[in-house]
């Protein structure tokens, strides 16, 4: 079963997501980015290319036929085998993902978001994955 790694008080939550993107990458490891809506997906994948000049993270949509040798895999979809881990950018849990070692959570300051958040970590929780929880305000003082 995945450990599910929940990251708060993220001020820009696609942001940060593409940081933890970016380090899944620096680590060689493969990584899923899951989000049902077509357009936060959409947003995700511009924005990885542009969020820092310096930096490159490999990525392709899932239907694309490179993406199986693509590190970073975006999907609308739930996710295949062959991940290390899955970054969730959807409002609900990631569907269950067989040989996924982590899932990634990622949570803004937005009050609507940290409901939604709530809702994922009981639900992980009565799954019976490890839930882990990382504070980016903490981090910073």
């Amino acid at each position: 079963m995945a450990d599910v790694h929940f990251t708060f008080n993220a001020p820009d939550r696609l942001l940060a997501a593409c940081r933890l993107a970016e380090a899944s990458y620096r680590s060689g490891e493969r990584l899923a980015v899951y989000c049902r809506d077509k357009r936060r997906l959409h947003a995700f994948n511009r924005l990885l290319w542009e969020y820092e000049r310096t930096s490159f993270v490999p990525h392709l949509p899932a239907a694309d036929p490179l993406s199986a040798q693509t590190p970073v895999v975006l999907t609308d979809t739930a996710p295949g085998e062959g991940f290390a881990a899955v970054l969730n950018l959807d409002d609900d849990c990631v569907p269950p993902t067989a040989g996924v070692a982590r899932i990634l959570e990622v949570v803004s300051t937005d009050a609507g978001e940290r409901t939604q958040a709530r809702d994922r970590w009981r639900a992980y929780q009565a799954a019976g994955h490890t839930l882990q929880r990382h504070d980016l305000s903490q981090a910073t003082a």
